[in-house]
């Protein structure tokens, strides 16, 4: 019963998610999307290469390497550490012009 339980409240806020139209979102409100350059935290910088929200990747990062457990955000390739997940909003997550 506990594991139907957290499926349940899985499901549920999942569907939520996506009735929301949650999508990861710059400091000012603008969408985060494919190829985006990034810089946050102190001194990371990348690009995104993976929205798990709108399904969307480049070549190198195949839906099914990911689909079975992200379950939303964005992927960034840092030059510094490499592939990042980011879940939520980050207000210090800004856009490379």
């Amino acid at each position: 019963m506990e594991k139907r339980q957290r499926f349940g409240a899985e499901f549920k806020r999942e569907a939520v998610r996506i009735a929301l139209g949650h999508r990861m979102k710059y400091a000012n409100g603008n969408m985060v999307r494919l190829g985006d350059r990034v810089r946050f935290e102190p001194n990371l910088t990348g690009v995104v290469v993976c929205s798990v929200d709108t399904s969307e990747h480049m070549e190198k990062y195949p839906r099914d390497q990911w689909a079975s457990y992200l379950k939303h955000g964005v992927l960034i390739e840092t030059v510094e550490i490499g592939l990042v997940h980011l879940e939520e909003n980050d207000v210090a997550l800004q856009k490379e012009e």
